[in-house]
C-alpha cells in the first residue's frame, strides 16, 4: 500500500493529466485543496490524510496533528451508504445477486465450519478475532463499535484481495499472500517471530496486536514454544494489510491487476457492476470505492467488506478526472508508466476509520 501512500505519487499521477490535457492546478497550502481547470470547466478537490488516533490508524478530512500521510484527493467530502458500514448488509446485497461471501452464523450460535469473530461495523482488521476450529475454545469478542452486531464468518484461507473501483470500473488491486515463518529444525516459533518482526523495525514486546498473531498460529496448532521442522511454514497474520515485510515506499506501483489472469478480472468485474448498480441509486455519478476479498487455492473471490472512503491509488486519476472533464478512461493506462524521480522522496507512514460527511452534492460529477 506504501506506493499509495507517498504524496509525490499524486502529485505526479496528477501532473501527467495536466500536462496531456492543457490543465492547470493550484494546491491551497492551508486546506490542502486542489483546484483544477481545463476544457471550460474547473473542480475543486478534497484531501484526505492518514492519522492515528488513540493507537489506531484512520482516514481524516483535514491535516491535524495526529496526521501520518497523505491518501489522495476526491471531487466530494467523505461518504458514507449502508453496505460499507454493516458488513451484513454488504453480504446480504451480494448474496442476492449471486458473488460469493463466506456463509455466517449468528455469534450465539455453533459454527458449522472454521470461522472468525466480526463485529458486523469494524474496519481495517480491527474488531475481529480468531480464526477458529470448528470446536476449538474462543473467548468473549468484545462488542466492537457502537451499533455492531457480532457473528460468525467462515474463514476461507487464500490470498488477500483489496481492488479499487471507480464507479463499475476496477483500476487499482492488490493480490497478497499471508505473511509467514519458515522452521528450520531448531529456533522455537518465538525466536523466529522475532526475527521477522525485527527485519521491519518492529518488535514483538511492543506490537499491539500480538493476540490477532498467536491466534492464527493456534489455528494452526502452533504456539511461540513449538520448533518448526524444517520447511514447514506458518502463516502469522491473515488480515489485510499485515505484511511485516519491507517495502519499496517510493515510486513503484504496486497494481497487481495488470498480471491478474481473466477469470479474477472478470470476479472483479461482476462484483463491480452488482455494487455500482446498487450505488447508483443513491448518487447520480460515480464514485470511489474498495472491495475486500480472498481468493481460495481455486481462484474463487469470497468477498468480505467494502469501504466507501478508501486510500485513492494514483492510478485512479485518469478515471476521476477523465469523468469531470469528459476525457477518456483508457488513458489510465498511461498512469502506469510515469517516470521515477531522480531522487526517492521521504518514506511516509501508512495504514487505515473512515471520516464522514454525508452531505454532499455530487451534481456536478453527473454533468
Amino acid at each position: 500500500m506504501s506506493y499509495i501512500t507517498v504524496t509525490m505519487n499524486h502529485l505526479r499521477a496528477v501532473k501527467a493529466w495536466l500536462d496531456r490535457h492543457g490543465g492547470t492546478a493550484t494546491i491551497n497550502v492551508q486546506t490542502f485543496e486542489l483546484e483544477i481547470k481545463t476544457r471550460n470547466r474547473y473542480f475543486s478537490l478534497y484531501p484526505q490524510f492518514l492519522a492515528v488516533m488513540s493507537g489506531r490508524v484512520c482516514y481524516v478530512p483535514a491535516m491535524t496533528e495526529d496526521v501520518t500521510g497523505f491518501i489522495g484527493w476526491l471531487p466530494y467530502r467523505p461518504l458514507r451508504w449502508s453496505i460499507s458500514t454493516d458488513k451484513l448488509l454488504f453480504k446480504e446485497c451480494m448474496r442476492e445477486q449471486g458473488i460469493a461471501t463466506p456463509a455466517i452464523w449468528d455469534a450465539t450460535a455453533p459454527a458449522a465450519g472454521d470461522h472468525v469473530l466480526k463485529s458486523s461495523r469494524g474496519s481495517f482488521g480491527y474488531d475481529l478475532s480468531g480464526p477458529y476450529r470448528v470446536n476449538q475454545a474462543q473467548p468473549a469478542m468484545p462488542p466492537g463499535q457502537p451499533g455492531g452486531q457480532v457473528f460468525r464468518e467462515a474463514f476461507v484461507a487464500g490470498r488477500n484481495l483489496k481492488a479499487w473501483f471507480w464507479g463499475d470500473t476496477p483500476f487499482h488491486a492488490h493480490l497478497h499472500d499471508y505473511p509467514e515463518i519458515e522452521g528450520d529444525g531448531h529456533r522455537t516459533v518465538a525466536v523466529l517471530l522475532a526475527e521477522r518482526f525485527a527485519s521491519v523495525g518492529l518488535s514483538v514486546e511492543t506490537w499491539a496486536e500480538m493476540e490477532a498473531v498467536y491466534a492464527a498460529l493456534a489455528f494452526q496448532q502452533v504456539d511461540r514454544h513449538t520448533v518448526l521442522e524444517n520447511g514447514r511454514r506458518v502463516f502469522i497474520d491473515f488480515r489485510y494489510g499485515r505484511l511485516f515485510a519491507n517495502e519499496d515506499r517510493f515510486n513503484r506501483i504496486d497494481n497487481n491487476l495488470p498480471a491478474m489472469d481473466a477469470p479474477l478480472v472478470d470476479q472483479l468485474q461482476a462484483a463491480g457492476q452488482v455494487v455500482a448498480a446498487r450505488l447508483r441509486q443513491e448518487f447520480p455519478g460515480p464514485v470511489l470505492y474498495s472491495l475486500d476479498g480472498v481468493v481460495d487455492a481455486a481462484g474463487k473471490v469470497w468477498w468480505l467488506e467494502m469501504n466507501s472512503n478508501p486510500t485513492f491509488p494514483p492510478t485512479g486519476y485518469p478515471h476521476l478526472l477523465g469523468t469531470l472533464f469528459g476525457t477518456a478512461a483508457d488513458e489510465a493506462a498511461s498512469s502506469q508508466a510515469m517516470p521515477a524521480p531522480a531522487t526517492a522522496a521521504p518514506a511516509e507512514s501508512l495504514m487505515p476509520v473512515p471520516a464522514v460527511n454525508p452531505s454532499v452534492n455530487l451534481q456536478a460529477i453527473a454533468a
